[in-house]
């Protein structure tokens, strides 16, 4: 019997971790309580966050527990996962194979009714349990890969001769590679250093249609995957750079008054988009690669492209006059998510009655103060959808790229 547990080195900083939260969050808990005797009536200090508090102490503990217990297991005919509420086995005959991740080992079983085995790869000697598994089992995605590798040298579609439809698949990986490398440059462009803006935008939303259109020439040998393991050349940053660099300009840089012009061009983008690439031979997901949720995913990430394209159109390509106007700050605030996000709120005399709020950059919202003045650039849009553009009061610093 052989038994595999978590490295001497991620236990101890597992307890250090777990035991500085702790103290954290007992500490909170415990202010909290005082805070609401206090301020009584107050039902989110005396009972919610506290009980949140908890909550996260309690989890800390057994993760504490887990670095000591959690162990895997080899016996004479079965291997097994050990945790400290559960417990999971599966015979030598049950395994199906295996597959390695970045941070896991999965054990598959034959049949749906058992389930998968999950051994992190930071317990001791996981080489040693990778290794275990090849002399026993298939590595499924290595399997995965080479069956596809294999469709494709006996597709004739792809060249006369199998030498013929090597090249042609090293081709695929190296125009894959370049494109992936390209649409990333061509999302941080739009979104870091847009300057000059017309043409970063216009490299931003031309290029996924234009590696959509290069897909489907390849037939196949060039499609969107998640899998790390594959035999044809992903495409992946080729669309996924360019739709979050125009869904992050859109989102943090204008302020779109009405939506109403916008939603319609969006929808209508992506699915040309999407139409380029499903409707290309061997392009769309089927069920043995993820199916509906891969396409419903696809389309997620699409019409974040729609959208940014349609938004940056909208705003970024508007050449009309502004309707400049001075107003008050009459509040401002911050949100933390991935990333800090600033707002402030200006009495409008134009897009609504009561207070407006929009989107600033840092340099605005740590320059401004309530009861401070601002301008305003009101603006038609190009499609029609009005938006505004925030700038200081002496107009040095402006919300959109002073390069736009």
């Amino acid at each position: 019997m052989k038994e595999y547990k978590l490295s001497k080195g991620w236990v101890i900083t597992t307890f250090f971790i777990a035991t500085l939260f702790i103290v954290l969050f007992a500490w909170l808990c415990i202010y909290l309580q005082q805070q609401a005797m206090i301020e009584k009536q107050m039902p989110v200090l005396t009972w919610i966050i506290p009980l949140g508090c908890l909550f996260l102490v309690l989890l800390m503990i057994y993760a504490m527990w887990d670095a000591i217990k959690g162990r895997f297991v080899i016996t004479g005919n079965s291997v097994f996962t050990e945790y400290p509420f559960s417990r999971r086995e599966l015979l030598f005959s049950e395994i199906k194979g295996y597959r390695v991740d970045d941070q896991y080992i999965h054990i598959l079983p034959t049949t749906r009714e058992k389930k998968k085995l999950r051994i992190s790869k930071y317990y001791g000697r996981s080489q040693e349990i990778i290794a275990w598994l090849n002399t026993r089992y298939d590595d499924v995605d290595a399997r995965e890969s080479y069956n596809e590798y294999r469709e494709m040298m006996d597709n004739e579609e792809y060249g006369r001769t199998e030498i013929d439809r090597a090249e042609k698949l090293e081709k695929a990986k190296k125009t894959a590679s370049f494109l992936n490398f390209t649409g990333a440059i061509a999302g941080g462009w739009i979104f870091f250093w847009p300057q000059p803006y017309k043409l970063a935008a216009t490299v931003a939303i031309l290029f996924p249609l234009m590696a959509a259109l290069i897909m489907r020439k390849y037939s196949g040998l060039l499609r969107l995957d998640v899998k790390d393991k594959a035999a044809y050349g992903k495409l992946n940053f080729a669309f996924l750079g360019p739709a979050f660099g125009l869904a992050l300009a859109a989102l943090y840089e204008f302020n779109i008054l009405n939506y109403d012009k916008i939603w319609l061009p969006a929808i209508v983008l992506t699915i040309i988009l999407g139409g380029l690439v499903f409707s290309g031979r061997n392009l769309m997901p089927t069920k043995k690669n993820g199916g509906a949720f891969v396409f419903f995913l696809m389309m997620l990430f699409y019409f974040g492209y729609g959208f940014g394209a349609i938004t940056v159109i909208n705003c970024g390509f508007d050449d009309s006059a502004p309707e400049t106007k001075k107003v008050t700050v009459t509040d401002s605030r911050s949100s933390k998510g991935k990333s800090y996000s600033y707002y402030i709120s200006v009495r409008n005399g134009n897009a609504t009655d009561g207070p407006l709020e929009l989107k600033v950059p840092r340099e605005i919202y740590s320059t401004v103060q309530k009861g401070d003045e601002v301008l305003l650039d009101f603006r038609k849009g190009l499609l029609e959808a009005p938006w505004v553009n925030v700038r200081t009061s002496d107009g040095s610093v402006s919300a959109v790229h002073s390069h736009r």
